[in-house]
């Protein structure tokens, strides 16, 4: 692929064509297994290199799970470190989302339920039916409180833990600040990109939704976030940017 700038060339459509280069460029100037491909505007967090290497021997290394059960899934397209905090709440088209909030819910909301049982004093006992109405109010307390502090926050609390806290779920569509292409998955994204025309609404996030559904490929996300999204001007739309639509 050589690049060949054009003044009639829509915005999305540049931007495309740069980012190709540049995973062209990576690929062309190592034979590494991976190539992560990093915005100019996207600054990583201090453990970066600890969950990185964690998400490559878990996931993707094929050597690392010779003699293992469970072994990484070959059809990964890549995987991204950075998502929109605001569009990573409970209520979304996610559904392991809604499922994530009620188990978060249920294990608050019964541990609080049996330390007050297991409290309560000898002499008096409590009804099962009470016992049962209060478990139930302790959930819907712990649910509504989840909403409250917001998915996002709560997600936080793997980053102070260890790297083998952070999840691994199929990726939502948007955002490309800090992505990580196997090798081989690298070459066919850059070749689908390179046959495809963005234009006005149609940007390379969109280009990649498209890959994935007309392929086998995967994609995957690495929660919570390892990158901060610093944009405040966008060379692409030439004007400020929205914290609220980037953050």
């Amino acid at each position: 692929y050589e690049h060949k700038p054009s003044t009639n060339l829509h915005s999305l459509e540049k931007e495309k064509q740069d980012y190709i280069t540049c995973l062209q460029h990576a690929l062309n100037a190592t034979n590494a297994s991976y190539v992560f491909l990093i915005e100019d505007d996207a600054l990583p967090s201090s453990d970066l290199f600890l969950v990185l290497h964690h998400t490559i021997q878990l996931h993707l290394n094929h050597n690392y799970h010779h003699n293992e059960f469970h072994a990484p899934d070959a059809n990964t397209a890549f995987v991204k470190f950075y998502h929109p905090p605001r569009l990573l709440s409970y209520i979304a088209l996610e559904s392991e989302r809604l499922s994530e909030l009620l188990a978060l819910a249920c294990v608050l909301g019964t541990l609080v339920t049996v330390v007050y049982w297991r409290s309560s004093s000898p002499l008096t006992s409590t009804p099962s039916s009470d016992l049962y109405i209060s478990w139930i109010v302790n959930i819907m307390y712990f649910a509504l409180l989840a909403l409250a502090i917001g998915r996002a926050n709560i997600q936080q609390l793997r980053h102070w833990c260890s790297p083998y806290f952070y999840s691994y779920t199929p990726a939502p569509s948007c955002c490309t600040p800090a992505v990580l292409y196997p090798r081989e998955a690298a070459r066919q994204v850059s070749g689908f990109l390179n046959q495809t025309l963005c234009k006005k609404n149609f940007g390379k996030d969109s280009a990649l939704d498209m890959f994935l559904h007309t392929t086998n490929w995967k994609s995957f996300l690495v929660q919570p976030n390892t990158f901060t999204h610093i944009g405040q001007y966008s060379s692409i739309r030439k004007k400020l940017v929205d914290p609220f639509v980037v953050n």
